[in-house]
């Protein structure tokens, strides 16, 4: 799903891996589930041409310890990675479901283990704030929080959540989430009064019809 970031101003001094050169905001594209293990089967990591089809300037990878030699492939092909620790969406199953991460010691393990493959900042999805606040100052990469609380260096948003972009009550966005506009209150109520204009006969008027050439 397409996302929102920002950093915090007080975002401290660090030394990121292999980082976008442009100096505009950049785009990360996540990478597919079978990134994952393209590295250990002997098959081409799809990485390459998830960069090159989106223009994206970086990929994102999710996953610990475990996908460490994904992200030091990538990177050592030349593609910036944004590593994803904590809850990983495409794993969820394998979680138990959309749970709040508190196991310290595997996320420390997890989220060194991706900064030493080379990643450049790292996510942390639904990690308990005190364990997020802990590891943005031990990690040497920004962290980027999402439902991880304000101790990371950077947040981030699905755009859906960020605008209520679906048909939810704007009032009960999810637990991680704010909502700063009602787009799809403003969707529904343009899609309300355009039906009730063409029931009405009020669309298509003159001004978007084409008369007779004279």
């Amino acid at each position: 799903s397409p996302c929102a970031s920002a950093s915090a101003e007080r975002i401290p001094e660090k030394e990121p891996g292999p980082t976008p050169t442009a100096k505009a905001p950049s785009c990360s594209a996540e990478a597919p589930a079978r990134a994952r293990a393209s590295h250990t089967s002997g098959q081409a990591s799809p990485c390459p041409g998830v960069a090159e089809e989106t223009e994206a300037t970086a990929v994102k990878i999710e996953g610990g310890a475990s996908r460490a030699e994904t992200v030091r492939a990538v990177v050592a092909a030349g593609i910036p990675v944004v590593g994803h620790c904590g809850l990983v969406p495409q794993s969820v199953k394998a979680l138990g479901g959309y749970k709040v991460q508190r196991d310290w010691d595997q996320l420390l393990e997890d989220t060194t283990a991706i900064q030493e493959a080379g990643a450049f900042a790292v996510v942390l999805e639904c990690v308990e704030r005190e364990h997020a606040t802990e590891l943005s100052k031990r990690l040497t990469i920004p962290t980027i929080g999402i439902g991880s609380g304000v101790g990371c260096d950077g947040q981030v948003l699905v755009f859906h959540d960020l605008f209520n972009f679906s048909e939810n009550d704007p009032s009960k966005p999810p637990k991680h989430a704010r909502v700063y506009r009602d787009l799809g209150g403003l969707i529904g109520e343009g899609f309300r009064e355009y039906v009730a204009d063409v029931k009405a006969e009020r669309f298509p008027g003159d001004a978007e019809s084409f008369g007779a050439k004279k």
